[in-house]
């Protein structure tokens, strides 16, 4: 595995200076040498092996892979497609853009990698939101097309609110069983707050994997490349959240949620856009339905939670994986020789497209299920398990019988004549077909042809090995379908209904439905949240900065009546306060009287001086109580503010204090005083030693033997928050640049004016 990794860091690092189609050959033949590493791997799996990169002493974040047949299985087909996919984009993808996209796609390929085999689940989200930050980049990959930008910045919003769902989830999974590392998981199932964290993650999932009602998603992505659609949105992206069912399901699956959601939503997804492939024109949107539709598929056989169910889920996943990602490359050669995508238009593609005519016939046996197709064998293994009931039987034929309809759609497109005269591409002009542009999704559809003649031992294969990897006993699971006369009679009924499905798809495509027009409910809601969003921001940023101060005070009152024991009317005389000497009274005199000159300041220069007084004297509070650090840190904020502001006054406007009304006064008054109040309470209560100190006790014992730091203050600010410490210096960085920004404008203008 760690070989593996490695050949795709260099492909990575490669992937900046491969412009010209050799050295993009080269990537692709890296990322053949991964996929040797990973299958090399995948047939070694005797158990699930765990490897450990940070020291498991943080218990939150341990930074670890684990190489089991799912993981495995997830490589080879992501580094397998990717080979194909960076092979294809050699010749596809323009040379000026061709390192900007090799390094898109390689970025993924390493996201996509640590998603599937991380065992943190912390290490996995962050991973799951690269993949959503490259499948932006890569639909609005062509930056001059409206509709690009449109689409990924839709595309962006849904998953990014599943990713944050995702987050929530996890945390709770991981409060409720002490540890993010799949290998610790300790899950009690009737904890009131599974039934909350199973519903975020079914929503990260559904909005990954493109499901009802996030389906909408996919088929809108179509802008981005062939060779981006062919890798993100059928063999690899969309296929992350029903790994992570996987992944959780012998921790989730249990539950009674499990079957609950996953059944009606992945049966409704799978018949919905099995519907609306027969009602869709273009090409890409009609190969993204049928994704939708295998997805739901899969999401329906993981609800049914049985070995034979997660055993033909899993076999439908590879299979759908390697004969949908050649069909989109196929997708690219006729848009780039037509022009179009709308498939009532398209005719006549024969003469001079022989190779992709091939690539489309074959693509029709997969999409068929005929033998000796991998996907023919999983079909047949579906119906011996799950064509039993009427319902489920049906809905299968129409399912099947859809995705078949789009092979012989693409055989007819091709062979079909079309009086009007066609549209020349702007790439076949020099060569007809060229065979570089059909020879990779040839070669990853022969593949699943190769598999499924030796499916016998393939599936042996996979029922001896998945049951590890999803905690289940798969030795009693049937590999063979033994039902022949049911098999034959579904390849025929598949037959024939595809065919009727084709014959009639133009008539059937004009059909207008608007209900399910789900573009028009995305923008309706999209722009009344931006509305809404402009309506309560101009009543809240309204450039008063005393409301602002007001908003954030009734804020934080509001979250300090949340903490259980704080009451208004605590008896503060009878806590043990310590002895106050003439010093201390007479320094917070001084403080309290500056903060008060503060108020009836007339300049900004008397009002530095007063808060600087203020800021000081709580410094010198530090200083008598034993805390020299703070102290210091204090001494060394307030001097540096006091100077910084008095080098600011020369470019400050000379403005005079306009106080407020008497009304607005008593306002401020209430509101201080109800602040200094709470924040009163709380400093008597900490000091009174009536809550217990465990955080004071965990870092005073802590310090020493695992940040190896004895002043608690330090290790606290670099070691137990040091992600913390990191965020607020990034913002302040930021903070930082926009502020250099606006001055070097602002600076700029003036020499503009001048």
């Amino acid at each position: 595995m760690l070989w593996g990794i490695i050949t795709l860091l260099v492909a990575f690092f490669l992937a900046p200076f491969a412009r010209k189609t050799l050295p993009r050959l080269f990537l692709a033949g890296l990322y053949v040498v991964a996929a040797m590493f990973f299958l090399n791997e995948l047939f070694e799996i005797e158990s699930p092996l765990y490897y450990h990169f940070i020291p498991q002493t943080f218990a939150l974040f341990d930074f670890s892979f684990v190489s089991d047949l799912l993981s495995m299985m997830f490589a080879c087909l992501i580094t397998g497609t990717g080979a194909f996919v960076m092979a294809y984009s050699a010749f596809y993808i323009d040379a000026d853009e061709g390192p900007r996209f090799s390094t898109l796609i390689s970025f993924f390929t390493l996201s996509m990698l640590g998603l599937v085999l991380s065992n943190n689940l912390l290490g996995f989200f962050i991973f799951w939101e690269f993949t959503t930050i490259c499948s932006y980049f890569l639909i609005c990959f062509d930056t001059t097309d409206d509709d690009a930008r449109k689409s990924a910045w839709q595309a962006l919003l849904i998953t990014a609110f599943g990713g944050l769902c995702l987050l929530c989830g996890i945390l709770i999974l991981g409060g409720i069983g002490e540890s993010y590392d799949l290998l610790q998981f300790r899950l009690p199932q009737d904890h009131p707050w599974m039934g909350p964290a199973m519903i975020l993650i079914f929503l990260g999932v559904f909005t990954k994997s493109a499901q009802f009602p996030f389906h909408f998603w996919l088929p809108n992505a179509s802008p981005a490349p062939a060779p981006a659609t062919a890798f993100l949105h059928s063999a690899t992206m969309v296929q992350a959240g029903v790994f992570l069912l996987f992944r959780l399901s012998p921790f989730l699956s249990s539950h009674p949620y499990w079957s609950a959601i996953l059944v009606p939503v992945g049966l409704t997804t799978s018949l919905l856009a099995a519907f609306l492939v027969i009602l869709e024109k273009d090409l890409k949107k009609i190969l993204a339905y049928t994704t939708i539709s295998a997805l739901g598929l899969i999401v329906y056989m993981i609800g049914k939670n049985t070995p034979e169910s997660y055993y033909v889920a899993f076999l439908w996943l590879i299979a759908h994986a390697f004969y949908k990602a050649p069909l989109f490359l196929l997708a690219g050669n006729i848009e780039r020789y037509s022009g179009s995508r709308d498939v009532t238009t398209l005719a006549q593609l024969y003469p001079r497209m022989k190779g992709s005519l091939l690539v489309a016939f074959l693509g029709l046996f997969s999409l068929l299920g005929l033998p000796p197709t991998l996907s023919g064998a999983v079909k047949n293994v579906f119906f011996n398990f799950f064509g039993s009931t009427p319902t489920e039987f049906f809905s299968l034929i129409f399912i099947f019988s859809a995705a078949g309809s789009v092979g012989f759609t693409l055989l007819f497109i091709f062979l079909k004549n079309n009086d009007e005269p066609k549209i020349e591409g702007r790439f076949f002009d020099d060569e007809d077909d060229p065979a570089l542009l059909w020879l990779p999704p040839l070669a990853a559809l022969i593949i699943p042809f190769m598999i499924g003649i030796r499916f016998g031992a393939f599936s042996e294969f996979i029922r001896s090995n998945l049951g590890p990897s999803l905690g289940l006993d798969l030795s009693g699971v049937n590999t063979h379908a033994d039902n022949h006369r049911l098999e034959i009679f579904s390849v025929l009924t598949i037959f024939f209904v595809s065919i009727f499905i084709a014959s009639f798809g133009q008539q059937l495509r004009s059909i207008k439905l608007r209900m399910l027009t789900w573009n028009r409910a995305w923008d309706f809601c999209f722009d009344f949240f931006l509305r809404s969003a402009k309506f309560i921001f101009a009543k809240i940023q309204n450039q008063r900065i005393e409301l602002y101060v007001l908003a954030s005070f009734a804020f934080l009152i509001f979250l300090l009546a949340l903490i259980p024991g704080v009451e208004f009317a605590i008896p503060l005389l009878s806590l043990n306060l310590p002895l106050v000497t003439p010093f201390e009274i007479a320094l917070m005199v001084s403080v309290i009287f500056a903060a008060l000159m503060a108020l009836r300041a007339e300049t900004n220069l008397s009002a530095l001086i007063v808060l600087g007084v203020v800021g000081f004297g709580i410094a010198y509070f530090y200083l008598i109580n034993a805390a020299p650090d703070l102290a210091l840190a204090q001494f060394l904020v307030e001097t540096l503010i006091l100077l910084l502001v008095v080098l600011t006054f020369k470019d400050l406007p000379k403005a005079k204090y306009v106080h407020s009304r008497n009304e607005q006064r008593g306002l401020f008054l209430v509101i201080s005083m109800i602040v200094g109040l709470f924040a009163g309470t709380l400093t008597f209560l900490a000091s009174s030693g009536l809550r217990p100190k465990t955080l004071t006790r965990y870092f005073g014992e802590k310090s020493v033997g695992l940040a190896h730091g004895r002043n608690v203050v330090d290790v606290i600010v670099t070691d137990f928050r040091g992600f913390d410490t990191l965020g607020e210096i990034v913002i302040l960085a930021a903070a930082a640049v926009g502020v250099a920004s606006l001055l070097k404008k602002r600076k700029a203008k003036k020499e503009i004016l001048s």
